[in-house]
């Protein structure tokens, strides 16, 4: 597995909406708080990867990397139906840099917010919603990247993957980068 550097703002993303779910599903899962508990370690588990890696132990991050898909899996056969798991472990798939597979699990966890979870947390969904946009925009900027290859690639096809970012995050600075 490839493993980049965890940025705060998502682990503190990560934090909230763990903290928040926590909140928003006590209701629904009173009594499983080794659920609850599965979901802390697998975020000290992501933390601990990051650390690993920063630190240019590639050895100890594969290991947390594998313990935290090991955490999900049992997260998952407790209560396969509530989305803290899901959410947990997509957003350290997606500062893993695992995009794809993080986009994958940001659906499943979209999947998985009822109506009544809905209620209680109303901007749950939108949050989803702007990871798995994330995820897509992670995606465009990687096959960007590789376009653009230094300087020495496909300029078109650069340009083509640059509005698409912009489609993706309509933000100034991307509209100054595509003008020069």
């Amino acid at each position: 597995a490839t493993v980049s550097v965890l940025y705060w703002d998502d682990m503190a993303a990560v934090k909230f909406t763990t903290v928040l779910c926590v909140l928003c599903l006590a209701v629904l899962s009173e009594g499983n708080g080794s659920y609850d508990k599965i979901c802390d370690k697998m975020m000290s588990t992501a933390q601990k990867a990051a650390r690993h890696f920063n630190a240019g132990d590639t050895e100890k991050g594969e290991k947390a990397v594998a313990k935290v898909e090991s955490l999900f899996q049992e997260a998952k056969t407790l209560l396969p139906d509530h989305p803290q798991a899901f959410i947990t472990y997509a957003t350290f798939l997606l500062n893993a840099n695992m995009v794809e597979k993080s986009q994958a699990v940001w659906r499943d966890a979209r999947e998985l917010i009822t109506e009544e979870l809905q209620q209680q947390n109303p901007g749950l969904l939108k949050f989803i919603d702007s990871r798995i946009n994330k995820c897509k925009y992670a995606e465009v900027s990687m096959q960007k990247d590789k376009a653009y290859d230094g300087g020495k690639g496909d300029m078109r096809e650069t340009l083509r993957l640059q509005d698409e970012q912009i489609k993706l995050r309509p933000l100034p600075e991307l509209y100054h980068a595509r003008g020069t």
